[in-house]
C-alpha cells in the first residue's frame, strides 16, 4: 500500500510540473505573436492622438481606400482623446497571419468600441481598415 501511494504521489507530481511548465510555454508563444500586434496599434493610435506619421501606419489597401487628406481631415474633425487596447486575436489560415485589435477609443466625453484589422506588411503590423 504504501509503495502505491509513493508512486501515486510521484505520477501526481510530474503531471502537474508537465501542466505548470506546458502553461508557461504557452503563455510564452501567446504573449510572442500579441506583443507586435498590440505594438503597431498602439504605434497608430499614439500618432493619431499626437500628429502626423499615422497614415504611414494603414495598410496598403487602406491607403488606398482613404487619401491622405480624407484621414486628416477626418482627424480633425473627430479629434481622437484616448484609446484603450482591450483584446487581440491573431490567426493564421493556410500560412496567412492576420490579426483584429479590440480598442475603446474616447471622443470627448464618448468613448466607443471598434474592432481594428491589422495587417503584417514586410513584418511590420498596421491597420488595415478604416480604424473608426
Amino acid at each position: 500500500m504504501r509503495t502505491t501511494l509513493i508512486i501515486v504521489g510521484i505520477v501526481l507530481l510530474l503531471c502537474c510540473g508537465v501542466g505548470v511548465g506546458g502553461g508557461i510555454y504557452l503563455f510564452r508563444t501567446l504573449s510572442t505573436a500579441l506583443e507586435p500586434v498590440n505594438d503597431g496599434a498602439t504605434a497608430f493610435f499614439e500618432k493619431v492622438m499626437g500628429g502626423p506619421g499615422a497614415y504611414d501606419l494603414l495598410c496598403a489597401p487602406a491607403q488606398a481606400a482613404m487619401s491622405r487628406k480624407e484621414f486628416d481631415d477626418r482627424n480633425v474633425t473627430n479629434r481622437l482623446r484616448g484609446y484603450r487596447i482591450t483584446g487581440t486575436n491573431v490567426n493564421t489560415v493556410n500560412g496567412k497571419t492576420t490579426a483584429t485589435v479590440t480598442v475603446q477609443l474616447t471622443y470627448g466625453a464618448n468613448t466607443e468600441t471598434h474592432l481594428v484589422p491589422m495587417a503584417n506588411e514586410g513584418g511590420v503590423w498596421k491597420v488595415c481598415g478604416r480604424p473608426f
